[in-house]
C-alpha cells in the first residue's frame, strides 16, 4: 500500500512541520474555534440581503409578533453548556481524558461551524420571517415605498433587519449541532447498535442517548410555533446542525478505541485527531486488556495497536466482536436513521 505523505511529517514542507512543532493540535483547533465564533458574531449584526417582496406573499408573512419560548441566552447553556457536562460525566466514569478532550473540542467545533454558517445563509438568503408584516408595519397600515419595497415603520430598525433572517433557523441548528453531537457521541460511547454482548444491547442505551434529540426535535417546533421560522427554516437549521455534528465528530474521533469505520487502529494516539495522551494517562479499556493478557487471553494479540497507545483484539472470535462493536457505526447509524 502507499504511503500517504501526510502522515509522514519529515515529508511536510518545512514551513508546515515548524508549526506543528511549535504549536500542538489542540492550540489550533482553538484558533479555528475562535474564528469561526469571530465570523458569526460579526455576520450576527451585519444587515441581510432585501428580497423583492411581491404583495401576493403577505398572507403568509401576516402572523403575530410573539416572543421567543426558547430564549437566545438558553442555546449556549443547553447546546453547549449541558453536552459538556454529560462528557464530564463520562469521564469520571471511564477516566479517559483523551477521549475527553477530543469529544469537548469536537463539541465546540460542531458548534463553531454551525453557528458562522447559519449567520452566512441568513444575511445572503434574506428571507422573510412569517411575522414580517407585524414587524414592518406595527399598526396594520400597508404601504410601498416602490414596487416589491415595502415602506415600514418598525419600532426599532433592528427588528425589521431580523424580520430578513428567516432561512435556515438558528435556533434549531444551534440546538442540532450541540445536543445532536451529543447524543452521536453517546450512541457511539453505549454502542447501542454494536453492544459486545447482547445482554448489554438494552432500550435504555438508545433512550439515554438519543434523549438531547428529544430537546432539539422541541427547541425546532417552538421556532413554528412562535412564528418565527418556517418549517423549512427549521428542517434546513436542523438538517444544518446534525451535519456539523456528524463532521466534527467524524474529525475528531473521540470513541475511536472502540473499533471503527473512521481509521481505528490507524497507529499511534494521535489516531489521526493530533491530540495526545498526557503522562501515565490511561483508560480503563487498557488496564483490562491487560489482565487478560497476564491470564492468557487468547483474544488479544500483543503489539497490535488499536490508534489510542493500547492494544487491540485480533484474530479470533472476540477480536470480530470487539470490531464489529464499532461506536462510529453506531453513531452514524443514527444519523442515517433520521
Amino acid at each position: 500500500m502507499r504511503n500517504d505523505p501526510l502522515d509522514n511529517m519529515a515529508e511536510w514542507p518545512p514551513v508546515l512541520r515548524k508549526a506543528k512543532q511549535v504549536a500542538p493540535s489542540w492550540m489550533w483547533d482553538t484558533l479555528w474555534m475562535a474564528v469561526l465564533s469571530c465570523l458569526g458574531i460579526f455576520l450576527e449584526f451585519q444587515d441581510p440581503f432585501e428580497q423583492y417582496l411581491v404583495p401576493a406573499l403577505l398572507p403568509r408573512l401576516s402572523y403575530p409578533y410573539t416572543p421567543n419560548s426558547v430564549p437566545t441566552w438558553a442555546l449556549p447553556v443547553f447546546g453547549i453548556v449541558v453536552p459538556l457536562g454529560i462528557i464530564w460525566i463520562m469521564f469520571q466514569v471511564h477516566r479517559d481524558g483523551l477521549e475527553a478532550r477530543r469529544a469537548a473540542a469536537g463539541l465546540c467545533l460542531s458548534v463553531a461551524m454551525a453557528y458562522a454558517v447559519t449567520n452566512a445563509l441568513k444575511i445572503s438568503v434574506g428571507a422573510f420571517r412569517p411575522d414580517f408584516a407585524a414587524r414592518c408595519w406595527p399598526d396594520g397600515d400597508v404601504t410601498w415605498s416602490a414596487p416589491g419595497i415595502p415602506a415600514c415603520r418598525p419600532l426599532t430598525p433592528r427588528t425589521v433587519a431580523e424580520g430578513r433572517k428567516s432561512f435556515p433557523s438558528g435556533h434549531t441548528s444551534m440546538a442540532f449541532s450541540g445536543l445532536g453531537y451529543l447524543s452521536i457521541y453517546m450512541t457511539a460511547r453505549l454502542r447501542v447498535f454494536a453492544a459486545p454482548d447482547p445482554v448489554d444491547a438494552s432500550m435504555w442505551r438508545m433512550a439515554l442517548s438519543w434523549a438531547p434529540l428529544v430537546f432539539a426535535v422541541s427547541v425546532g417546533i417552538s421556532r413554528v410555533r412562535d412564528y418565527w421560522h418556517h418549517w423549512e427554516d427549521v428542517l434546513a437549521g436542523a438538517a444544518l446542525g446534525l451535519g456539523a455534528a456528524a463532521v466534527a465528530f467524524a474529525q475528531k474521533k473521540p470513541v475511536m478505541y472502540l473499533g471503527g469505520c473512521f481509521g481505528g487502529g490507524g497507529g499511534g494516539d494521535g489516531g489521526g485527531s493530533g491530540y495526545e495522551r498526557l503522562g501515565g494517562e490511561k483508560v480503563k479499556g487498557d488496564r483490562q486488556r491487560g489482565r487478560e493478557r497476564e491470564r492468557g487471553g487468547s483474544d488479544v494479540s500483543p503489539g497490535a495497536s488499536d490508534g489510542y497507545g493500547g492494544v487491540a483484539a485480533q484474530g479470533s472470535v472476540g477480536g470480530h466482536l470487539n470490531r464489529m462493536g464499532s461506536g462510529h457505526t453506531s453513531a452514524f447509524f443514527l444519523i442515517g436513521a433520521m
